[in-house]
């Protein structure tokens, strides 16, 4: 239920679990991860620790709480909570995973990439390891890198060609290579609209539209706006930090920084965007 979206129908179940047996570690583990999926850190942190207590050598009871930890912005105790894990268990792909964005959080690219390393060694299929890391190689400017990890993830995963595509826009641009990025993107653009998942609502649809030119950065901000407040601040956060790479692109670096700066006041922090907008804005900054 909770993988289909269920999260609700997911944490009644898990509560009728627990009504059954109150000692019940994985389902307490569990309903911690539905908690966190719906933002209630505070009852999800409460599991996590319910889960330790009844059973110390559960590892996934640790990752879950360094999870929590690190949405709550505790960096050292995200990373305190991962190590115990990967302690009681050294095969806990979950652990490196969760682990990485923490590294990376803290300036630890380094860590971040030999930790998703680790991972992709356990779960070696696992297409968002791949994009985390492209993501990673992309701020330490190792493009050739990184576009193999966004190549991959794409070809893993169907469902994450999107967001490799754009990537890959990005990184072959960056290789100077924007002429065959953009008929990349456009070829790819062009087979969404024909196939079965044609929608011009989608957001990034709209990102790739915005970047070949077939839509402005006003209509792209405009777009980002959502009722789901978690949603549009995610879609904002995205918005600003692909105006600022397209203007980067372009050379017109203080408009480029302006739209970073925005980009960081959306404070979605777990998002990869916002991460990514700070490391240009540092590397502004040093020329």
């Amino acid at each position: 239920k909770n993988d289909r979206g269920d999260v609700d129908g997911a944490i009644a179940d898990l509560n009728r679990a627990i009504e059954l047996n109150p000692k019940f570690v994985l389902a307490y583990c569990n309903r911690s991860s539905s908690k966190e999926t719906k933002g209630d850190l505070d009852g999800a942190l409460a599991d996590c620790n319910r889960a330790a207590e009844l059973d110390p050598t559960c590892a996934l009871a640790y990752v879950n709480r360094g999870l929590v930890k690190r949405k709550k912005g505790d960096l050292d105790g995200s990373l305190a909570e991962c190590n115990r894990a990967i302690e009681l268990d050294p095969k806990c792909a979950h652990a490196y995973i969760i682990r990485s964005p923490a590294k990376m959080f803290k300036g630890d690219l380094a860590g971040a990439i030999a930790d998703y390393t680790r991972a992709l060694e356990l779960v070696p299929y696992n297409c968002s390891v791949y994009s985390n890391r492209g993501t990673v190689y992309f701020m330490q400017h190792n493009w050739t890198n990184a576009l193999a990890d966004f190549r991959r993830c794409g070809e893993l995963n169907p469902r994450w060609q999107d967001l490799s595509q754009l990537s890959i826009w990005l990184t072959r641009t960056r290789l100077g290579e924007k002429g065959a990025a953009t008929k990349e993107l456009a070829a790819y653009l062009e087979k969404r609209w024909k196939g079965a998942r044609n929608n011009w609502d989608d957001w990034r649809i709209k990102i790739a539209a915005f970047l070949l030119d077939k839509t402005s950065e006003s209509d792209l901000i405009s777009a980002a706006a959502s009722p789901d407040i978690m949603k549009g601040r995610q879609q904002l956060c995205e918005g600003w930090y692909y105006a600022g790479m397209k203007r980067l692109l372009a050379d017109d670096k203080a408009t480029a920084a302006n739209c970073f700066r925005k980009c960081e006041t959306t404070k979605a922090v777990e998002f990869m965007e916002y991460h990514l907008a700070q490391a240009e804005l540092k590397a502004l900054a040093a020329k």
